[in-house]
């Protein structure tokens, strides 16, 4: 089998409810938000996303796909819970449109913690292609301009503070500024924290 140059890196944000309706299981949320420092070191620049929409566009197009991106539960893949209809950057942050699947025991489940307050945080699962970030040596931070995005979760705990839901409705309704030490060393400091 061989190695994938790529590795799955998290970033989470907080949310909360704005609104309720039960029928669908729709939310929506900002996943990321602009020029903002996460406990991870990372800054997710405005135009991260916008390959990674335009191809998940297309999959769906070409009938691939019935969603842009999966939700999953906790980061979990083998517990999916719905996906996402909708991605688009704003002048704030990626705000993401999707559905909860309520025909699922995890998924009721899920949406009944989220509308309690009970899971209030976000999260998106990514990662960069080459040249996607660049690292200032001077900050110690990463300055993110493109994400290859994985997939998108409620979770318990959140790296990010500033990405909130919107409501929840019905359906009716690596770098060549880095050398290889600091690329390791910033990427266990990530694991230890996550």
């Amino acid at each position: 089998m061989t190695k994938s140059p790529y590795q799955i890196k998290r970033r989470t944000f907080s949310f909360s409810v704005k609104a309720i309706d039960d029928e669908q299981g729709l939310i929506e949320a900002y996943g990321s938000v602009f020029d903002v420092a996460d406990y991870g070191d990372d800054i997710v620049k405005p135009g991260s996303f916008k390959r990674t929409i335009q191809n998940s566009k297309a999959r769906v197009q070409a009938g691939k796909a019935k969603f842009l991106s999966v939700m999953l539960y906790q980061h979990n893949p083998d517990l999916p819970i719905g996906g996402w209809h909708s991605l688009e950057e704003d002048s704030h942050g990626l705000l993401c449109k999707g559905q909860i699947v309520l025909g699922t025991q995890l998924g009721r489940e899920t949406y009944e913690l989220i509308k309690a307050g009970v899971i209030n945080e976000f999260s998106i699962g990514f990662d960069l292609p080459r040249g996607g970030s660049t690292y200032d040596k001077e900050t110690g931070l990463r300055n993110i301009t493109e994400i290859r995005l994985w997939e998108i979760s409620p979770v318990t705990f959140a790296m990010q503070s500033e990405a909130l839901l919107v409501g929840v409705k019905s359906a009716k309704a690596k770098e060549k500024d880095m050398d290889k030490t600091t690329e390791d060393a910033m990427l266990a400091k990530s694991i230890q924290e996550y």
